[in-house]
């Protein structure tokens, strides 16, 4: 019985250790970036859990599995921080679906433009009838 107390207050202790670490954002953009590190940073932070490991070396994952490991449960709002700074790394540009009218784009878009320049341009109107707006 002595020693399953003890068990239960080492695992206990982890817990709390885990949930007051309170880290550092930059080993996360260090890892986007070099892959030795990353490699390396994962080794030492999921020695015991090999489904974490992997995960962490994945370049989906590795953010936001750092940011968890970095900041425990105690410090949220600095993990939501180090989760917006993931979510502003370049992701691979989707499928976007313009809207039209009868078939017609309303909008045009400029594929030279950067993300995030340029403005929306609106198609002419088209002819619908009278209207009291016109």
């Amino acid at each position: 019985m002595n020693q399953q107390l003890q068990l239960l207050r080492s695992k206990m202790s982890k817990e709390i250790i885990l949930a007051n670490r309170n880290g550092n954002i930059n080993q996360c953009k260090r890892g986007l970036k070099d892959v030795d590190f990353r490699e390396s940073y994962c080794n030492g932070a999921f020695v015991e859990d090999f489904v974490r490991n992997s995960e962490c070396k994945s370049n989906e994952e590795f953010c936001f599995t750092c940011c968890e490991y970095e900041f425990g449960s105690n410090f949220v709002s600095q993990r939501d921080i180090c989760y917006d700074m993931c979510d502003k790394k370049p992701k691979s540009p989707g499928f976007i679906k313009f809207p039209s009218v009868n078939g017609k784009a309303i909008i045009q878009v400029n594929q030279d433009l950067k993300p995030g320049e340029g403005h929306w341009v609106w198609a002419p109107k088209e002819e619908t009838g009278s209207s009291k707006f016109e």
